[in-house]
């Protein structure tokens, strides 16, 4: 089974996407569309999308462009991130372009380490949101069932008890030994939920800041 990446390259011109397969195919599995219409087509057939990365261009030919597609791909295909390139685009094009989905908009021509640079910087941050997003949910589901337990507890035993029983088991190494069982709980959600907090606000600074970058 291989381990490489999956990335889509969407361009009617045939040669030109023979040779990003040559130069890209030793570090990622590259699927070739020369139409906008072949490469919806496989979407929408696949219930599950294949593609980290897809890339675009802006001419496809046939009276299609890169910006329609991406409006229609991005809605069925949200796990991957889209790199559009374009020998010039005004900045209306531009935002719209961002607007439509497009992770990354790459002059054309471009040199292959450039392009690799850009795939593999997409990957990594849609990993890490991946990551965060699945952090948050599990923190979510611990909460509640933290709240359950807590529940229970308190029905079928008295505060000393549940007291007693986590100074002993669950934190015997505590230099707070008035610490209850409850605080504990409520001590764990704070610290999570300000990290979920924190770490959306450095997220929304990076994101910031790449803007500028672009602009």
């Amino acid at each position: 089974m291989s381990l490489k990446p999956n990335i889509a390259m969407i361009d009617d011109e045939y040669d030109l996407l023979d040779t990003y397969k040559e130069l890209l195919g030793s570090k990622y599995n590259v699927t070739e569309f020369y139409t906008a219409d072949s490469y919806l087509s496989f979407i929408d057939k696949n219930k599950t999308n294949p593609f980290e990365v897809v890339i675009t261009d802006y001419n496809l030919g046939a009276g299609q462009n890169g910006l329609d597609m991406l409006e229609q791909a991005s809605r069925s295909s949200k796990n991957s991130a889209f790199i559009l390139m374009s020998g010039y685009l005004d900045k209306e094009s531009t935002l719209r372009a961002h607007n439509m989905g497009a992770h990354r908009i790459l002059p054309k021509p471009i040199r292959i380490e450039a392009l690799e640079h850009e795939i593999q910087n997409l990957i990594y941050e849609f990993q890490v949101e991946k990551i965060r997003k699945e952090t948050k949910e599990l923190t979510l589901k611990l909460k509640e069932l933290c709240s359950i337990f807590d529940v229970f507890l308190e029905q079928h035993f008295s505060k000393t008890q549940i007291d007693e029983f986590f100074m002993r088991v669950l934190n015997p190494d505590s230099l707070d030994k008035s610490i209850s069982f409850r605080n504990y709980v409520l001590n764990i959600e704070e610290k999570l939920y300000r990290n979920m907090k924190m770490d959306e606000i450095l997220m929304r600074q990076i994101n910031i800041k790449k803007k500028v970058v672009e602009n």
